[in-house]
């Protein structure tokens, strides 16, 4: 419940603890999301792959000591590179261990995930 936009989702219920207090807490009480098509496991796990295999690409391409790594106009492309590549491979994690069904938050964070990423690429 970190947004403003989610609060509507939630509700406060009274209860009463164990030592016989009465207490207040959030409900969620808005919709469940799924993801849609169904994705299997099998293509959560090409996702993961697919986002992690241009890691070794940009390591590899500032791993060596030169000249020109040494001029920030030549080396800042791949360490700018590096923030889609994260904000992509952390949606890929996202999605691989979520339990469906979602909150409205959680299906949130994951679909907007992926075209911040896309966003970040066409920059760098």
């Amino acid at each position: 419940m970190s947004y403003r936009k989610y609060l509507s989702d939630y509700s406060v219920e009274d209860y009463v603890d164990e030592k016989g207090r009465t207490k207040k807490r959030a409900v969620y009480t808005g919709g469940d999301y799924i993801l849609t098509p169904a994705i299997s496991s099998m293509d959560k796990r090409l996702v993961l792959a697919a986002s992690i295999i241009p890691w070794p690409a940009v390591i590899g391409a500032l791993a060596p000591r030169t000249r020109a790594s040494q001029l920030y106009y030549v080396i800042l492309p791949f360490v700018l590179s590096m923030i889609p590549l994260f904000l992509m491979t952390w949606a890929a994690v996202l999605l691989i261990y979520e339990i469906e069904p979602m909150t409205r938050e959680r299906a949130d964070l994951i679909a907007n995930r992926l075209p911040y990423s896309s966003f970040f690429a066409a920059h760098c």
